[in-house]
């Protein structure tokens, strides 16, 4: 078999509970942060929530002729929501990608490390720039689900 064909039945194949498991190491060290993120965001999709019901209280029960004291209030309400979501966007962004670049450096260190162990005849028969490029493609695969995949849960649920 190939090169070229053993990494496309390699790409065909699904993830296994060995391979799954071997990664949730790697996240076992941030499992605090994963659990604040998720926090973050739900406090993130609370406050865009809130939003709709504030304008729609504010058009259903606010008469700006009679109450302009309580239009303000709830303006302020909802500037103060916004200005509070921009700031929990960015603690957790900034949170989260320092966290899944740790993790994927971790990893590329792991992998690197294995390819330095190997037997000397594994790369008599494989091209070196084929072993990389694969291992750096296989690393760059897990960065967005490391990186985004808390945001991702979230917003599903």
């Amino acid at each position: 078999m190939n090169d070229i064909a053993l990494e496309e039945e390699l790409a065909k194949t699904r993830l296994s509970r060995k391979t799954f498991l071997r990664c949730l190491k790697y996240l076992a060290p941030y499992k605090w942060q994963f659990v604040v993120a998720g926090g973050l965001e739900i406090a993130w999709v609370s406050s865009m929530a809130a939003d709709r019901y504030l304008v729609k209280y504010s058009i259903d029960n606010i008469q700006i002729d009679k109450s302009m004291r309580l239009a303000l209030i709830f303006f302020g309400i909802f500037f103060f929501n916004i200005i509070m979501r921009y700031f929990i966007a960015i603690v957790q962004v900034r949170m989260m990608i320092r966290v899944g670049q740790e993790i994927l450096n971790k990893v590329r260190h792991d992998v690197f490390h294995k390819i330095e162990t190997l037997h000397i005849g594994y790369f008599d028969k494989t091209r070196q720039g084929r072993i990389i490029a694969r291992a750096d493609r296989d690393v760059e695969t897990m960065e967005e689900p490391i990186v985004w995949g808390v945001f991702w849960l979230v917003h599903c649920i």
